[in-house]
């Protein structure tokens, strides 16, 4: 490259890139768009204006030099489509800080939300011989609930569940009463629980008693509960169309995430 041209990816960006190629395969044209790899931090800057960069170490830069293929993981593409504009001061950093908060806070979604659900069902199962099983679980439930609100605001929250918050508290209530209510008409006392034995291939000795149905009635009712308040909330997420304020800073222009 001749002295004072620039540095590769400038001279890429004005005077190389093509952005789009296009070949005939088989009978079809097709279209693919221009790809760069490059050692300097710069070179991802490109991706801006639709030509696919990407940032790689020497190695991987003297291969391409060479005609070899750079093998490398591809991440998940998310494509953010942006509309509106930046209000006065605030600047292009201000948004890009905005959708990097959004794709983290994704990211951190995805990993906790089944961990959560798979700590709820832990309480569930374990603790229904002790007081408070099925409270914690369904506390657990929320948690893994508000993170999904956070995420994707109430309709995430209303696409776990098939039921209707109000079905789900219901269901709770009828399977707790029930449980509770039912030794009383059998002679018993009230909250008075049974167990039942058995002696399974895999399993060895398995105990079930009553009070897991009582738990996980308690279980359903906090949950319907916590999905009742995200429903009085409403739908607080970023970019949904027709939010007057959805708490956000309204400097910046709105943002929905495409997959």
């Amino acid at each position: 490259m001749p002295p004072n041209t620039g540095i590769v990816h400038q001279v890429n960006l004005e005077y190389l890139s093509r952005v789009i190629f296009d070949a005939d395969r088989n009978g079809v044209r097709s279209a693919y768009p221009d790809t760069v790899v490059g050692t300097d931090s710069h070179t991802t800057m490109i991706n801006g204006l639709g030509v696919l960069g990407w940032g790689v170490g020497g190695i991987e830069a003297e291969a391409a030099m060479l005609g070899q293929a750079v093998t490398m993981l591809i991440p998940n593409v998310i494509g953010f489509k942006l509309t509106g504009s930046l209000k006065e001061g605030t600047t292009a950093t201000d948004l890009v800080l905005t959708v990097t908060e959004m794709l983290i806070l994704d990211t951190s979604v995805k990993i906790l939300y089944p961990a959560i659900l798979v700590l709820a069902l832990y309480f569930l199962f374990a603790g229904h011989n002790r007081p408070g099983g099925g409270f914690v679980s369904g506390l657990m439930v929320g948690a893994a609930l508000s993170l999904r609100f956070v995420s994707g605001g109430a309709e995430a929250v209303r696409s776990t569940f098939r039921l209707s918050s109000h079905m789900i508290l219901g269901l709770g209530l009828a399977l707790s009463a029930t449980v509770a209510l039912m030794p009383v008409l059998l002679g018993g006392s009230i909250l008075e629980h049974g167990e039942l034995e058995y002696d399974l291939p895999i399993f060895h000795h398995v105990k079930l008693t009553s009070t897991f149905a009582f738990d996980l009635g308690v279980a359903l009712v906090v949950i319907g509960l916590v999905l009742m308040a995200f429903a009085a909330f409403g739908d607080g997420r970023v970019g949904d169309p027709g939010d007057e304020d959805d708490g956000s800073d309204d400097r910046l222009p709105k943002v929905r995430i495409r997959r």
